[in-house]
């Protein structure tokens, strides 16, 4: 199931990639890549948060009504070739957690 998750993802990267391409992003240059995730369970936001905040992200858990939790991680990423282990790792941590990883978001460098 979660292998099945990150092709899913995997395509929207690709897709995303031949954007930034177009865009002339420069994709071995470091910036802010935020990782967004949600959750019924805020125990079960808090045990990821602090599984990738060992490592290396910034994580933020906001709680948002009786039966949403949301999760913001932040880490400072290039684009590069070993960016796709990067996201697949917080995939795997956070939807096998019980969360939905929601995708990611960075800027265009040019």
């Amino acid at each position: 199931m979660l292998e099945q998750r990150f092709q899913e993802e995997l395509i929207r990267w690709e897709e995303q990639l031949k954007v930034r391409n177009e865009h002339g992003d420069r994709l071995d240059q470091p910036r802010q890549v935020e990782h967004f995730a949600y959750f019924r369970k805020l125990n079960a936001a808090k045990k990821v948060a602090e599984d990738l905040s060992t490592i290396g992200y910034e994580v933020e858990v906001t709680k948002r009504g009786l039966f949403k939790v949301s999760l913001l991680a932040t880490r400072e990423d290039a684009l590069d070739e070993h960016f796709v282990q990067a996201f697949k790792a917080v995939l795997f941590v956070v939807e096998g957690n019980g969360g939905e990883y929601d995708g990611f978001g960075a800027e265009v460098i040019e």
